[in-house]
Protein backbone atom coordinates (compact mmCIF):
# COMPACT_ATOMS: atom_id res chain seq x y z
CA UNK A 1 0.00 0.00 0.00
CA UNK A 2 2.86 2.41 0.80
CA UNK A 3 4.31 2.32 -2.77
CA UNK A 4 0.84 3.03 -4.19
CA UNK A 5 0.47 6.17 -2.04
CA UNK A 6 4.09 7.33 -2.19
CA UNK A 7 3.10 10.52 -4.02
CA UNK A 8 0.57 11.70 -1.43
CA UNK A 9 2.02 14.19 1.14
CA UNK A 10 2.29 12.80 4.66
CA UNK A 11 0.37 15.84 5.92
CA UNK A 12 -2.68 14.43 4.07
CA UNK A 13 -2.20 10.69 4.37
CA UNK A 14 -0.46 8.29 6.75
CA UNK A 15 0.06 4.67 5.74
CA UNK A 16 1.08 1.59 7.71
CA UNK A 17 0.88 -1.78 5.92
CA UNK A 18 -2.78 -1.87 4.76
CA UNK A 19 -4.01 0.88 7.11
CA UNK A 20 -4.70 4.31 5.61
CA UNK A 21 -5.48 7.52 7.49
CA UNK A 22 -6.57 10.48 5.35
CA UNK A 23 -6.79 13.70 7.35
CA UNK A 24 -6.99 17.47 7.10
CA UNK A 25 -7.17 20.63 9.20
CA UNK A 26 -10.75 21.26 8.06
CA UNK A 27 -13.64 19.40 6.48
CA UNK A 28 -12.75 20.69 2.99
CA UNK A 29 -9.04 19.86 3.40
CA UNK A 30 -9.81 16.38 4.69
CA UNK A 31 -12.31 15.75 1.90
CA UNK A 32 -9.76 16.87 -0.72
CA UNK A 33 -7.14 14.61 0.85
CA UNK A 34 -9.58 11.70 0.82
CA UNK A 35 -10.34 12.31 -2.87
CA UNK A 36 -6.62 12.27 -3.76
CA UNK A 37 -6.02 9.10 -1.76
CA UNK A 38 -8.89 7.30 -3.49
CA UNK A 39 -7.64 8.43 -6.90
CA UNK A 40 -4.15 7.09 -6.19
CA UNK A 41 -5.56 3.79 -4.96
CA UNK A 42 -7.71 3.49 -8.08
CA UNK A 43 -4.77 4.30 -10.39
CA UNK A 44 -2.74 1.56 -8.68
CA UNK A 45 -5.48 -0.98 -9.43
CA UNK A 46 -6.24 -1.56 -5.76
CA UNK A 47 -9.62 -1.85 -4.04
CA UNK A 48 -10.90 -0.99 -0.56
CA UNK A 49 -13.43 -3.02 1.36
CA UNK A 50 -16.38 -0.67 2.10
CA UNK A 51 -17.22 -2.42 5.37
CA UNK A 52 -13.73 -1.65 6.69
CA UNK A 53 -13.83 2.07 5.89
CA UNK A 54 -14.84 4.73 8.41
CA UNK A 55 -15.80 8.22 7.25
CA UNK A 56 -16.25 11.51 9.14
CA UNK A 57 -15.07 10.05 12.42
CA UNK A 58 -14.89 12.15 15.58
CA UNK A 59 -12.22 9.79 16.92
CA UNK A 60 -10.00 7.08 15.40
CA UNK A 61 -7.21 4.80 16.61
CA UNK A 62 -4.15 4.62 14.38
CA UNK A 63 -0.93 2.77 15.31
CA UNK A 64 -2.03 2.64 18.91
CA UNK A 65 -2.70 6.42 19.12
CA UNK A 66 -6.12 7.94 19.55
CA UNK A 67 -6.93 10.89 17.29
CA UNK A 68 -9.71 13.24 18.37
CA UNK A 69 -11.13 16.65 17.59
CA UNK A 70 -8.71 19.11 19.13
CA UNK A 71 -9.35 21.73 21.77
CA UNK A 72 -10.45 24.32 19.19
CA UNK A 73 -13.26 22.00 18.04
CA UNK A 74 -11.77 22.02 14.57
CA UNK A 75 -13.69 19.63 12.32
CA UNK A 76 -11.66 16.75 11.01
CA UNK A 77 -12.54 14.03 8.56
CA UNK A 78 -10.69 10.78 8.41
CA UNK A 79 -10.89 7.66 6.34
CA UNK A 80 -9.47 4.75 8.25
CA UNK A 81 -9.35 1.19 6.92
CA UNK A 82 -8.84 -0.57 10.18
CA UNK A 83 -6.80 -3.69 10.90
CA UNK A 84 -6.08 -5.12 14.35
CA UNK A 85 -4.39 -2.95 16.94
CA UNK A 86 -1.91 -5.75 17.68
CA UNK A 87 0.00 -5.19 14.43
CA UNK A 88 0.03 -1.46 15.10
CA UNK A 89 1.35 -1.88 18.62
CA UNK A 90 4.46 -3.61 17.32
CA UNK A 91 5.53 -0.57 15.36
CA UNK A 92 6.29 1.96 18.08
CA UNK A 93 6.27 2.44 21.82
CA UNK A 94 5.80 6.22 22.09
CA UNK A 95 5.21 8.24 18.92
CA UNK A 96 4.99 7.40 15.25
CA UNK A 97 5.89 10.69 13.61
CA UNK A 98 5.59 14.35 14.40
CA UNK A 99 2.48 14.85 12.25
CA UNK A 100 0.65 12.62 14.69
CA UNK A 101 2.16 14.16 17.80
CA UNK A 102 0.16 17.39 17.41
CA UNK A 103 -3.18 15.64 17.03
CA UNK A 104 -2.90 12.29 18.79
CA UNK A 105 -2.61 11.38 22.44
CA UNK A 106 0.65 9.50 23.13
CA UNK A 107 0.28 6.11 24.77
CA UNK A 108 2.71 5.48 27.61
CA UNK A 109 5.17 2.59 27.35
CA UNK A 110 3.46 1.01 30.37
CA UNK A 111 0.19 0.89 28.42
CA UNK A 112 1.93 -1.00 25.59
CA UNK A 113 3.44 -3.47 28.02
CA UNK A 114 0.15 -4.04 29.80
CA UNK A 115 -1.80 -4.45 26.57
CA UNK A 116 0.66 -6.90 25.04
CA UNK A 117 0.89 -9.03 28.19
CA UNK A 118 -2.90 -9.38 28.28
CA UNK A 119 -3.28 -10.12 24.56
CA UNK A 120 -3.81 -13.89 24.08
CA UNK A 121 -2.35 -13.75 20.55
CA UNK A 122 0.84 -12.03 21.70
CA UNK A 123 1.42 -13.97 24.91
CA UNK A 124 3.11 -16.99 23.25
CA UNK A 125 5.14 -14.66 20.99
CA UNK A 126 6.49 -12.77 24.00
CA UNK A 127 7.63 -16.06 25.53
CA UNK A 128 9.40 -17.07 22.29
CA UNK A 129 11.27 -13.78 22.00
CA UNK A 130 12.23 -13.75 25.67
CA UNK A 131 13.67 -17.27 25.30
CA UNK A 132 15.20 -16.41 21.89
CA UNK A 133 13.85 -19.67 20.49
CA UNK A 134 11.25 -20.13 17.79
CA UNK A 135 9.11 -23.26 18.29
CA UNK A 136 8.53 -25.79 15.48
CA UNK A 137 5.59 -25.27 13.17
CA UNK A 138 3.73 -28.25 14.61
CA UNK A 139 3.27 -26.34 17.87
CA UNK A 140 2.17 -23.15 16.11
CA UNK A 141 -0.26 -24.60 13.56
CA UNK A 142 -3.11 -24.69 16.08
CA UNK A 143 -2.69 -21.05 17.14
CA UNK A 144 -4.43 -17.95 15.77
CA UNK A 145 -3.55 -16.41 12.37
CA UNK A 146 -2.07 -13.39 14.19
CA UNK A 147 0.28 -15.59 16.19
CA UNK A 148 1.28 -17.63 13.16
CA UNK A 149 2.01 -14.44 11.22
CA UNK A 150 4.39 -13.24 13.95
CA UNK A 151 5.96 -16.71 14.11
CA UNK A 152 6.89 -16.29 10.44
CA UNK A 153 8.51 -12.91 11.25
CA UNK A 154 10.31 -14.17 14.36
CA UNK A 155 13.76 -13.05 13.17
CA UNK A 156 12.45 -9.48 12.93
CA UNK A 157 11.10 -9.26 16.48
CA UNK A 158 12.72 -7.97 19.64
CA UNK A 159 11.87 -6.80 23.15
CA UNK A 160 12.65 -3.18 23.99
CA UNK A 161 11.95 -2.34 27.66
CA UNK A 162 9.67 -5.37 27.71
CA UNK A 163 7.62 -4.18 24.72
CA UNK A 164 7.53 -6.31 21.59
CA UNK A 165 8.76 -4.46 18.50
CA UNK A 166 9.30 -5.38 14.86
CA UNK A 167 12.09 -4.37 12.51
CA UNK A 168 11.92 -3.73 8.80
CA UNK A 169 14.58 -4.74 6.29
CA UNK A 170 16.33 -2.16 4.11
CA UNK A 171 15.73 -3.47 0.53
CA UNK A 172 19.11 -2.38 -0.85
CA UNK A 173 21.35 -3.68 1.93
CA UNK A 174 19.05 -6.29 3.54
CA UNK A 175 20.02 -4.66 6.84
CA UNK A 176 17.55 -4.67 9.72
CA UNK A 177 16.51 -1.27 11.00
CA UNK A 178 14.53 -0.39 14.10
CA UNK A 179 12.34 2.64 14.48
CA UNK A 180 13.66 5.50 16.60
CA UNK A 181 10.81 7.05 18.65
CA UNK A 182 10.26 10.73 17.89
CA UNK A 183 10.77 11.64 21.54
CA UNK A 184 14.34 10.27 21.37
CA UNK A 185 15.40 12.28 18.30
CA UNK A 186 15.98 15.58 20.10
CA UNK A 187 19.55 14.97 21.19
CA UNK A 188 20.64 13.04 18.10
CA UNK A 189 22.34 14.13 14.88
CA UNK A 190 21.70 12.68 11.42
CA UNK A 191 24.99 12.16 9.55
CA UNK A 192 24.95 11.58 5.79
CA UNK A 193 28.33 10.73 4.26
CA UNK A 194 29.29 10.63 0.56
CA UNK A 195 31.88 7.96 -0.30
CA UNK A 196 34.17 7.28 -3.23
CA UNK A 197 33.57 3.66 -4.21
CA UNK A 198 36.70 1.50 -4.39
CA UNK A 199 36.24 -2.00 -5.71
CA UNK A 200 39.45 -3.38 -4.27
CA UNK A 201 39.88 -1.45 -1.04
CA UNK A 202 38.04 0.51 1.62
CA UNK A 203 35.68 3.19 0.35
CA UNK A 204 37.00 6.71 0.99
CA UNK A 205 34.77 9.33 2.62
CA UNK A 206 34.53 12.48 0.45
CA UNK A 207 32.51 14.59 2.86
CA UNK A 208 29.42 14.63 5.04
CA UNK A 209 26.62 16.81 6.35
CA UNK A 210 25.34 16.80 9.91
CA UNK A 211 21.77 17.69 10.78
CA UNK A 212 20.82 18.09 14.47
CA UNK A 213 17.38 16.55 14.87
CA UNK A 214 16.27 19.22 17.36
CA UNK A 215 16.55 21.84 14.60
CA UNK A 216 14.38 20.01 12.06
CA UNK A 217 10.72 20.89 11.50
CA UNK A 218 9.06 17.55 10.84
CA UNK A 219 5.72 19.12 10.04
CA UNK A 220 6.72 19.40 6.37
CA UNK A 221 9.19 17.96 3.87
CA UNK A 222 12.50 19.85 3.72
CA UNK A 223 14.46 20.06 0.46
CA UNK A 224 17.68 22.07 0.41
CA UNK A 225 21.27 22.09 -0.85
CA UNK A 226 24.14 21.94 1.64
CA UNK A 227 27.92 22.03 1.22
CA UNK A 228 29.76 18.87 2.18
CA UNK A 229 32.03 19.26 5.18
CA UNK A 230 35.30 17.48 5.81
CA UNK A 231 34.37 14.09 7.28
CA UNK A 232 35.49 13.15 10.73
CA UNK A 233 37.82 10.21 11.06
CA UNK A 234 35.68 7.13 11.40
CA UNK A 235 36.29 4.86 14.35
CA UNK A 236 36.45 1.30 13.10
CA UNK A 237 33.70 -0.88 14.46
CA UNK A 238 34.94 -3.48 16.89
CA UNK A 239 34.15 -6.95 15.59
CA UNK A 240 35.71 -9.04 18.36
CA UNK A 241 38.85 -11.11 18.90
CA UNK A 242 39.81 -14.69 18.16
CA UNK A 243 42.46 -16.87 19.76
CA UNK A 244 44.13 -19.50 17.61
CA UNK A 245 47.14 -21.76 17.92
CA UNK A 246 49.59 -22.56 15.10
CA UNK A 247 51.97 -25.51 14.96
CA UNK A 248 54.17 -26.69 12.10
CA UNK A 249 56.18 -29.92 11.88
CA UNK A 250 58.71 -29.52 9.01
CA UNK A 251 59.69 -33.19 8.75
CA UNK A 252 56.08 -34.29 8.32
CA UNK A 253 54.97 -31.22 6.36
CA UNK A 254 52.02 -30.84 8.74
CA UNK A 255 50.40 -27.53 9.70
CA UNK A 256 47.97 -27.64 12.63
CA UNK A 257 45.55 -24.83 13.34
CA UNK A 258 43.59 -24.90 16.60
CA UNK A 259 40.62 -22.56 16.98
CA UNK A 260 40.57 -22.02 20.73
CA UNK A 261 37.97 -19.33 21.47
CA UNK A 262 36.61 -15.92 20.54
CA UNK A 263 35.40 -13.00 22.64
CA UNK A 264 33.39 -9.79 22.38
CA UNK A 265 31.99 -10.71 18.97
CA UNK A 266 29.72 -8.26 17.18
CA UNK A 267 26.02 -8.75 17.91
CA UNK A 268 24.32 -10.13 14.81
CA UNK A 269 20.94 -11.44 15.97
CA UNK A 270 17.81 -9.61 17.05
CA UNK A 271 18.27 -10.60 20.69
CA UNK A 272 21.77 -9.12 20.89
CA UNK A 273 23.65 -12.41 20.48
CA UNK A 274 25.10 -14.48 17.64
CA UNK A 275 25.44 -18.11 16.54
CA UNK A 276 29.15 -18.03 15.62
CA UNK A 277 31.24 -20.63 13.84
CA UNK A 278 34.67 -20.42 12.20
CA UNK A 279 35.83 -21.25 8.68
CA UNK A 280 39.50 -21.92 7.94
CA UNK A 281 40.84 -21.73 4.37
CA UNK A 282 44.33 -22.75 3.29
CA UNK A 283 45.22 -20.52 0.32
CA UNK A 284 48.07 -20.31 -2.16
CA UNK A 285 48.41 -17.88 -5.07
CA UNK A 286 44.89 -16.60 -4.42
CA UNK A 287 43.35 -20.07 -4.65
CA UNK A 288 41.63 -21.96 -1.87
CA UNK A 289 43.44 -25.26 -1.43
CA UNK A 290 41.59 -26.68 1.59
CA UNK A 291 38.59 -25.70 3.72
CA UNK A 292 37.63 -26.62 7.29
CA UNK A 293 35.03 -25.31 9.74
CA UNK A 294 34.14 -25.56 13.40
CA UNK A 295 30.85 -26.41 15.04
CA UNK A 296 28.23 -23.68 15.60
CA UNK A 297 27.97 -22.22 19.10
CA UNK A 298 24.44 -20.99 19.80
CA UNK A 299 23.48 -17.67 21.41
CA UNK A 300 26.89 -16.42 22.51
CA UNK A 301 29.36 -13.63 21.82
CA UNK A 302 32.19 -15.47 23.60
CA UNK A 303 32.31 -18.98 22.07
CA UNK A 304 34.77 -21.64 23.18
CA UNK A 305 35.80 -24.19 20.53
CA UNK A 306 39.21 -25.84 21.14
CA UNK A 307 38.89 -27.60 17.77
CA UNK A 308 41.96 -28.73 15.85
CA UNK A 309 42.47 -28.88 12.05
CA UNK A 310 45.48 -30.21 10.13
CA UNK A 311 46.75 -29.40 6.64
CA UNK A 312 49.53 -31.00 4.61
CA UNK A 313 52.00 -28.27 3.61
CA UNK A 314 55.48 -29.28 2.34
CA UNK A 315 58.41 -27.33 3.80
CA UNK A 316 59.17 -25.67 0.45
CA UNK A 317 55.61 -24.32 0.30
CA UNK A 318 55.13 -23.09 3.89
CA UNK A 319 56.37 -19.57 3.07
CA UNK A 320 53.93 -19.29 0.17
CA UNK A 321 50.63 -20.19 1.85
CA UNK A 322 48.06 -18.24 3.84
CA UNK A 323 45.64 -19.40 6.52
CA UNK A 324 42.43 -17.36 6.38
CA UNK A 325 40.18 -17.49 9.46
CA UNK A 326 36.62 -16.16 9.15
CA UNK A 327 34.08 -15.94 11.96
CA UNK A 328 30.50 -16.13 10.70
CA UNK A 329 27.04 -15.90 12.22
CA UNK A 330 25.00 -18.99 11.37
CA UNK A 331 21.52 -18.33 9.98
CA UNK A 332 19.37 -21.35 9.19
CA UNK A 333 17.00 -19.24 7.10
CA UNK A 334 19.15 -16.76 5.18
CA UNK A 335 22.79 -16.15 4.33
CA UNK A 336 25.48 -16.70 6.96
CA UNK A 337 26.96 -13.23 7.53
CA UNK A 338 30.66 -12.75 8.21
CA UNK A 339 31.39 -11.13 11.58
CA UNK A 340 35.09 -10.62 10.94
CA UNK A 341 38.16 -12.07 9.34
CA UNK A 342 41.93 -12.42 9.80
CA UNK A 343 44.77 -14.19 7.97
CA UNK A 344 48.30 -15.32 8.76
CA UNK A 345 51.10 -16.35 6.45
CA UNK A 346 52.35 -14.76 3.25
CA UNK A 347 51.79 -10.94 3.05
CA UNK A 348 50.32 -10.77 6.56
CA UNK A 349 51.29 -7.80 8.73
CA UNK A 350 51.31 -6.79 12.38
CA UNK A 351 50.45 -9.39 15.01
CA UNK A 352 49.45 -11.88 12.30
CA UNK A 353 52.93 -11.69 10.75
CA UNK A 354 54.63 -12.07 14.15
CA UNK A 355 52.45 -15.08 14.99
CA UNK A 356 53.43 -16.81 11.74
CA UNK A 357 57.11 -15.99 12.28
CA UNK A 358 57.01 -17.33 15.85
CA UNK A 359 55.48 -20.58 14.57
CA UNK A 360 58.25 -21.04 11.99
CA UNK A 361 60.93 -20.17 14.54
CA UNK A 362 59.60 -22.81 16.96
CA UNK A 363 58.95 -26.00 14.95
CA UNK A 364 56.78 -28.69 16.59
CA UNK A 365 55.70 -26.24 19.27
CA UNK A 366 52.15 -24.83 19.34
CA UNK A 367 52.05 -21.02 19.46
CA UNK A 368 48.79 -19.41 20.61
CA UNK A 369 47.87 -15.77 20.15
CA UNK A 370 44.86 -13.45 20.12
CA UNK A 371 43.97 -11.51 16.96
CA UNK A 372 41.54 -8.66 16.43
CA UNK A 373 38.97 -9.46 13.75
CA UNK A 374 38.89 -7.14 10.75
CA UNK A 375 36.16 -6.30 8.22
CA UNK A 376 35.79 -8.91 5.51
CA UNK A 377 36.33 -6.41 2.67
CA UNK A 378 39.56 -5.16 4.21
CA UNK A 379 41.02 -8.66 4.52
CA UNK A 380 39.87 -9.66 1.03
CA UNK A 381 41.63 -6.58 -0.38
CA UNK A 382 44.86 -7.53 1.42
CA UNK A 383 44.62 -11.09 0.11
CA UNK A 384 44.19 -9.81 -3.44
CA UNK A 385 47.53 -8.01 -3.36
CA UNK A 386 50.36 -9.79 -5.13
Amino acid sequence: MEPALAGVPCSECLVFLDDILALGSSFDAAFAALRRVLQWIQSAGLKLHPDKCKLLCQEVTFLGHRGQRNQHNREESVCHKEAGAKEMALWTDKEVRCELSRELRVVDNTDWLEGQRQDPDLQPVLLWVEAQQRPPWEEVAVLSPWTKGLWAKFMHLRLQDGVLQRAWVEPATREKRWQVPYTELGGKTLVMTVYDFDRFSKHDAIGDIRIPMNKVDFSHVTEEWRDLQKPEKEEQEKLGDICLSLRYVPTAGKLTVVILEAKNLKKMDVGGLSDPYVKIHLMQNGKRMKKKKTTVKKNTLNPYYNESFSFEVPLEQIQKVQVVVTVLDYDKIGKNDAIGKVFVGMNSIGTEQRHWADMLANPRRPIAQWHALKPEDEVNAALAKK
